[in-house]
């Protein structure tokens, strides 16, 4: 028997905010999922998120994530928090790092560290948004 966690991951849910976020429309249309399930899922997943900010709050001290750092296109929440736990708060902060400093962080490829780095100077050194 399949795992839940498996199952999701074939379907293509990778991330915690992608279950939270996603239209619940989308999620029903998933063999095997019904309502009740779809909003268990749900409540867990927004319950682990809390949980998770609140922790990665706690050891950042001053350290929050900018909301121009956590509006960047492709930024999941989590992953601004462990950036400004590494003191990379700002959009400033992420376009001024190489892909080296960052794939160390759970979750990060280089390809993806990459687009993000990129998306960022694009805005900050370049005043494009795209």
């Amino acid at each position: 028997m399949k795992t839940s966690q498996l199952f999701l991951v074939e379907e293509g849910f990778s991330t915690l905010e992608e279950l939270v976020y996603v239209p619940i429309d989308e999620l029903l249309a998933i063999d095997g999922l019904d309502e009740e399930t779809v909003e268990a899922l749900r409540e867990r997943a927004k319950a682990a998120l809390t949980t998770i900010e609140l922790a990665q709050k706690e050891s950042l001290g001053d350290n929050q994530p900018a909301e121009d750092l956590l509006a960047l296109e492709g930024m999941e929440r989590s992953l601004a928090f462990d950036l400004a736990a590494r003191g990379i708060c700002t959009l400033e902060d992420l376009a001024e790092q190489g892909i080296d400093d960052l794939t160390d962080i759970d979750g990060l490829n280089s390809e993806r560290a990459g687009e993000l780095i990129m998306a960022a100077r694009n805005i900050c050194w370049f005043g494009n948004d795209a």
